[in-house]
């Protein structure tokens, strides 16, 4: 099936499920005692929007075991790089509503353990369907550390129903709700 259409579906379910009783704890708790999420001292994730996985709770408990928190912010050309979020960083919404830091100190992608990817759609193989621009794919192609992708029910596949392209980066680790 087309992406965008596979996107639009998965955004409109999405905006359902986090919308109602939502409850995340079995995720967060998988994350948290994952051998990936213990070893890292530097990680990478968003700041969620409404129709997403509540990521406060995963920033507080990198917190609270003295990890690096660092959010993405969008460059021109579909490029995107990674800011240190502490007491400092002031956060914005961009175009597309999504809370970036317009200050901070930028981390090179070597020094980055692991990424927390978001997307609308994941396999078990670790296939994902982003948002649709493409950042993290080419972000992606280049960086070595792990990542691991937090799926809620109605975003968990056991095949793509999407068409998976060459470019498209495969995530190492999906959690799931099943």
């Amino acid at each position: 099936m087309d992406k965008k259409i596979v996107r639009n579906q998965q955004k409109e379910k999405m905006n359902k499920y986090f919308g109602g009783n939502f409850h995340t704890s079995s995720l967060y708790e998988q994350l948290f005692n994952s051998q990936e999420f213990m070893d890292a001292k530097v990680i990478g994730i968003t700041v969620n929007m409404a129709n997403e996985i509540p990521t406060l709770p995963i920033i507080k408990e990198a917190y609270q075991n003295n990890k690096t928190v660092v959010v993405p912010r969008t460059l021109p050309d579909f490029k995107m790089e990674f800011v240190k979020l502490d007491e400092q960083t002031k956060l914005e919404k961009t175009k597309f509503g999504v809370k970036e830091p317009i200050n901070g100190q930028v981390y090179p992608k070597n020094k980055i353990d692991l990424i927390i990817v978001p997307g609308v759609a994941f396999t078990k193989a670790g296939h994902r369907l982003g948002f649709g621009a493409g950042f993290y794919d080419r972000y992606l192609k280049e960086y070595h550390g792990n990542t691991i992708s937090l799926a809620a029910l109605p975003q968990y596949f056991d095949q793509p129903i999407w068409k998976v392209d060459e470019f498209d980066v495969t995530i190492d680790k999906i959690i799931s709700e099943e």
